[in-house]
């Protein structure tokens, strides 16, 4: 049911702007608030009808639900600008309980491979020697996130098998990007494996893609959003699906440019030969 509501929500409605803050602004609950709220939002009227109608049943299931489904739910919802304070503090608790039950069950576990190969503490925060380029680090965490510094030409995927792939081959195998290019990739989910799993098992989960939430183009330095925990894992994914998450780039430009600030709401595109 929650995928079929994911694609209904990409004809009820255009894609919402991103919200500068990661706090969840009250939404519409009904179509016509959101028309009104949007005058060039138009949410058919029979899918506003089959919204409403799933609603209650979706919210009564929800226990039943994997995270995928809880992700799909709350974005396609968002999507149409119909989802509530309370459908959203329902979904956010539902995954909330099954990030925490898949944090003991994955903390037992670790308990268990401790026992068999201990890794000293110190070891944990060496970072990579690998290769000339400049090396990630932890800029900021909490209980349940980090944020990871990704210098320039460092590659990421947030796709699982593209993920897995990555985390096991070389570090600095050479990829079709890299050699059009004449540089090598380091990877950055290879890199999180080798540091950051002796002490939290999500990072050496590639279904979760080792906890990385977001992507940053192999060419662009800054910084990456990770989970430490599945609780932590889940609640930032829910951001991403209510469009809650802003990001902000600055770009080196060559020549006069206009100084006054402005938002610009185009897709990049790369022009065949250019750089």
């Amino acid at each position: 049911m929650a995928f079929r509501l994911a694609r209904l929500a990409k004809v009820a409605a255009p894609r919402l702007r991103h919200c500068a803050a990661v706090t969840q602004a009250p939404q519409p609950q009904t179509a016509k608030e959101a028309k009104s709220q949007d005058p060039q939002a138009e949410i058919p009227e029979e899918v506003s009808e089959l919204f409403d109608t799933l609603r209650g049943e979706a919210m009564r299931r929800l226990d039943d639900f994997q995270p995928i489904h809880l992700f799909s739910l709350c974005w396609a919802y968002s999507t149409a600008r119909l989802l509530d304070e309370e459908m959203q503090k329902s979904i956010t608790a539902a995954a909330l309980r099954l990030g925490r039950a898949r944090d003991a069950k994955a903390a037992k576990a670790a308990e268990a491979q401790a026992e068999v190969a201990d890794v000293p503490e110190g070891e944990f925060w060496q970072p990579s020697a690998e290769g000339t380029l400049e090396n990630p680090r932890v800029v900021k965490a909490t209980d349940h996130w980090m944020a990871i510094f990704k210098p320039a030409h460092w590659q990421v995927s947030v796709d699982a098998k593209e993920a897995t792939r990555m985390a096991a081959a070389s570090p600095f195998e050479d990829e079709e990007e890299g050699e059009e290019e004449g540089t090598e990739r380091p990877k950055m989910q290879t890199w999180i494996l080798k540091n950051m799993s002796q002490k939290y098992p999500i990072c050496t989960d590639a279904t979760e893609a080792f906890g990385l939430l977001h992507r940053l183009d192999a060419q662009t330095s800054g910084v990456l959003v990770c989970a430490r925990s599945y609780e932590g894992a889940y609640w930032l994914r829910l951001q991403w699906c209510q469009y809650a998450v802003d990001k902000e780039y600055v770009c080196l430009v060559h020549g006069w440019v206009d100084r006054s600030e402005r938002e610009i709401h185009k897709r990049i595109r790369a022009l065949a030969g250019a750089r």
